[in-house]
């Protein structure tokens, strides 16, 4: 889903904007399981993600940035993101208004080889200026979902329930949106159960 959604957005975009679809340069498909180990990398991401959740894209994509020598990836954090929590207060505007980490001294460092354009911006911000610009039905295109169901997001995968959560439910499909509802009651469910849990053993 997320190849075929790339192909539509990048052959719909060289209509809406034949220059910008110029500067996306070819697609390089490479499977996480070929992406070269590297302890150090994976030690600094494993102790980020004790304190919060940390997806775990970010310590395949800083391997390969690494093992690949490249510097300056953009990559589309945001303000409502839960990467944002570990790269505030470590970052600072750059002269192209794109962040940038501006502090090596600690597992943040695994950030180093990558701005963030969209750090300062939240989901419904970004949907409002597409609305404005002209680009709206552009980015409705782009896929965020783990697990579709019939070409649909499923709306129970992380992803999904982040984008439900940061306002973008018109997004999904009423099945979707379903889902989502019993997922978060499940999760509500479990918290109550395991406070409950601590609760007694506490006495």
């Amino acid at each position: 889903m997320e190849l075929s959604s790339i192909a539509e957005i990048k052959g719909r975009l060289h209509s809406f904007n034949r220059s910008a679809a110029e500067r996306i340069g070819e697609l390089k498909v490479l499977p996480v399981t070929e992406i070269p180990k590297n302890a150090e990398i994976t030690e600094a991401f494993q102790r980020l993600r004790s304190r919060a959740h940390l997806g775990s894209q970010y310590d395949w994509l800083s391997r390969y940035a690494a093992h690949a020598g490249l510097n300056g990836i953009e990559l589309s954090v945001h303000a409502d993101d839960k990467a944002a929590v570990f790269l505030s207060g470590h970052v600072e505007l750059s002269r192209d208004g794109a962040w940038v980490l501006n502090d090596m001294s600690d597992d943040i460092a695994i950030f180093s080889r990558f701005r963030f354009p969209l750090l300062s911006m939240t989901k419904r911000e970004m949907a409002s200026v597409a609305e404005k610009e002209g680009f709206r039905k552009l980015l409705d295109l782009s896929w965020f979902c783990y697990r579709p169901l019939g070409g649909e997001p499923c709306g129970a995968c992380n992803p999904c329930v982040y984008t439900m959560e940061e306002g973008l439910t018109e997004r999904f499909p009423f099945r979707s949106i379903l889902r989502y509802k019993m997922v978060s009651l499940k999760r509500s469910i479990k918290k109550r159960v395991m406070v409950l849990r601590s609760g007694r053993l506490g006495r």
